[in-house]
């Protein structure tokens, strides 16, 4: 028994669970985002290069592979990207933030629909209006 303690206490320092590389994104205005999951206890953190996640800094994301470079105290980390595991037409990957940022998605899309048709009401009531002071100028000139 005493063994077991033995080997089960050298061995827990290696028992920490590394972060894992569970997505990305990229946006005109941020560039890329990049979805870490520090552990199986924690929520997804979506980072920008330079950000950090449990003492790692995010240093590089190379496209070629998929792998996300993570630094911490002189290691360097490589993540390649998990692949996506569907069951029952949901993603074992996707969290809470994964869901969260689509919906604000989705919001941004209503957003930007609403904007355009405001801006195609305002060129209409403009064409009208320019119409309006046609004929009033034409009235008056005559």
């Amino acid at each position: 028994m005493k063994q077991k303690l033995v080997l089960f206490l050298l061995l827990a320092p290696f028992a920490s669970a590394e972060p894992a590389f569970v997505g990305f994104m990229s946006t005109r205005e941020d560039g890329g985002l990049y979805a870490v999951k520090p552990s199986a206890e924690k929520p997804t953190q979506w980072l920008k290069i330079g950000g950090t996640v449990d003492g790692y800094a995010v240093t590089e994301y190379r496209a070629t592979d998929e792998t996300l470079v993570l630094k911490k105290e002189g290691q360097v980390l490589e993540l390649k990207l998990k692949a996506p595991q569907v069951r029952d037409g949901t993603s074992s990957v996707a969290d809470s933030a994964v869901t969260d940022a689509a919906l604000r998605l989705q919001g941004l899309d209503a957003a930007r629909k609403k904007l355009g048709d405001a801006q195609d009401r305002l060129a209409k009531l403009r064409a009208e209006r320019e119409k309006l002071l046609a004929e009033r100028r034409a009235a008056e000139g005559k």
